[in-house]
């Protein structure tokens, strides 16, 4: 009865651990959500005022492409991150 209840205790210290972690987490994906978005409006508003260095605009397109790519990258990276965590 005595392991009985050690490794009961464990368990919740284990699951106590795993909820901190994951409440962790998820305070920092949203924080970097939230930055993420403060920096897609910023580079949006700079690239609306700044001018072409084109003359057909793909200036834009193409630092929007690559934004794109890299908030892609970042959710890829996120969501092995949270497997890590999940599996650990």
């Amino acid at each position: 009865m005595e392991l009985v209840r050690e490794k009961e205790e464990r368990i919740l210290a284990l699951e106590a651990d795993m909820t901190k972690w994951e409440q962790k987490y998820l305070e920092e994906s949203t924080i970097r959500h939230f930055a993420m978005n403060a920096a897609a409006t910023a580079a949006t508003e700079r690239d609306a005022s700044a001018p072409s260095h084109s003359r057909n605009g793909s200036y834009s397109e193409s630092a929007l492409e690559a934004r794109g790519w890299q908030e892609e990258e970042e959710i890829v990276q996120a969501n092995r991150r949270c497997q890590d965590m999940e599996y650990t």
